[in-house]
């Protein structure tokens, strides 16, 4: 059990940025996603079929391929990482 309290091993570390950015990442995701439901439940609107496609599409495209292009969007205009991973979801 000591040697994960050692300073050198950065298991802790590790474990808190896995923690924050789930924690982080659900909760944006349910009180963004209750919004977008209702409103594509509840509200009339032109155009709200097409938007709702495209909603569809992005919801359909991997993650992995928009990372890297993130990755450099983030790094060119000096925005931490692990902040830019959470706010893309």
């Amino acid at each position: 059990m000591t040697h994960l309290l050692n300073p050198a091993n950065p298991f802790p570390r590790y474990f808190y940025n896995t923690m924050f950015y789930s924690l982080s990442v659900m909760v944006a995701e349910m009180v963004s996603c209750a919004f977008i439901a209702y409103g594509f439940a509840r509200l009339r609107a032109p155009g709200k079929d097409a938007l709702f496609l495209l909603v569809l599409a992005t919801l359909m495209l991997p993650s992995q391929v928009t990372l890297i292009p993130q990755y450099i969007l983030f790094a060119l205009n000096g925005i931490n990482f692990l902040a830019g991973t959470v706010t893309r979801h």
